[in-house]
C-alpha cells in the first residue's frame, strides 16, 4: 500500500485537529519535502468545538513533536479558532461553522503569503460496510449500531470519484487530500510502516462529551470515532501484518 504526498508549493496550510489522521499526513509531508530538499513553510490551523479544548492541545503537542524531528523546516504561528455551539450541545447546524471557520483561517495564510498555497486535509475514508457492521459495536450514547451515526459522506460511493490533488486556482490553493480514498487501517499501516507509534500515542480521536470523558481528561471508547481507531490499530493492522 502506498500514499503519495506531493511536493508543490513552498507554503503549506495543514489542518491539524491533534487526530492520528493529520499527525500522520504533517510528519509524511515534512518527510518528502525533506527528502526532495525543498524549502517548506508549514503553516498549521485547528478549528474546535468551544467544549473540546482538547483538540488544540493535542494538536500543538503533535507540532512540537513534529519541530523537533524536523529543524529544517519553517513552522509558522498555530492558528487555532473556537467553534462553539450554543449551550455546548451536539448541534448540527455548528457543522457548517466548522468548516466555515476552516475555509476563513485558510484564505487568511493566502492573503499572508500573496502566493498559491497546498493545503492539506487527513480526512479518510469509511471503510466498507461490511467492516462496519461487523466491528461496530453499541453504546449507550450513540445507540446499538454505532457504524450507523458515522459521516456518511466518508462512504466509498460518495468519494470514489474524489482527486487526491484538485486545483482552486480562483483562491490561489492546491488542495491536497492524500488519504481520500484510503480508510484508517491504511493510516494504522503507515504508522508501522514509519515507526511512528510515539507520535501516535500524542494524538487524540475520540468525539465523545464532557460526562462521557471525565471532562474531555480521558477517551470515551464508544463514539465512533474512538472505535474506528480501535479497529483500525487492534483489529486491521494485526490481521494485515499476520
Amino acid at each position: 500500500m502506498n500514499i503519495e504526498v506531493p511536493v508543490l508549493t513552498e507554503n503549506v496550510i495543514i489542518r491539524l485537529s491533534g487526530g492520528a489522521d493529520s499527525a500522520l499526513l504533517l510528519y509524511m509531508i515534512c518527510d518528502e519535502y525533506n527528502k526532495a530538499e525543498k524549502p517548506l513553510n508549514v503553516w498549521p490551523i485547528t478549528v474546535i468545538h468551544g467544549v473540546r479544548n482538547w483538540q488544540s492541545y493535542h494538536a500543538q503537542q503533535v507540532l512540537e513533536w513534529m519541530m523537533d524531528k524536523f529543524p529544517n523546516v519553517d513552522f509558522m504561528q498555530h492558528e487555532v479558532r473556537k467553534c462553539m455551539n450554543p449551550g455546548g450541545k451536539p448541534d448540527n447546524k455548528n457543522a457548517n461553522n466548522y468548516v466555515d471557520d476552516q475555509e476563513s483561517l485558510i484564505d487568511g495564510v493566502v492573503n499572508i503569503v500573496n502566493d498559491t498555497c497546498a493545503v492539506f486535509n487527513g480526512v479518510t475514508a469509511n471503510p466498507p460496510e461490511e467492516v462496519g457492521k461487523k466491528h461496530w459495536g453499541s453504546s449507550p450514547v450513540f445507540g446499538e449500531n454505532v457504524w450507523d451515526v458515522r459521516e456518511k459522506h466518508r462512504d466509498w460511493k460518495y468519494i470514489a470519484d474524489r482527486k487526491p490533488v484538485e486545483d482552486d486556482s480562483k483562491r490561489r490553493l492546491i488542495h491536497c487530500n492524500p488519504f481520500i480514498q484510503h480508510h484508517k487501517g491504511h493510516v494504522a499501516e503507515l504508522y508501522e510502516k514509519y515507526d511512528l507509534m510515539d507520535l501516535l500515542a500524542i494524538t487524540r480521536s475520540c468525539e465523545g462529551w464532557d460526562y462521557m470523558t471525565e471532562g474531555f481528561s480521558k477517551t470515551c471508547g464508544e463514539c465512533w470515532w474512538c472505535m474506528e481507531r480501535d479497529w483500525a490499530f487492534n483489529v486491521w493492522n494485526k490481521e494485515s501484518t499476520s
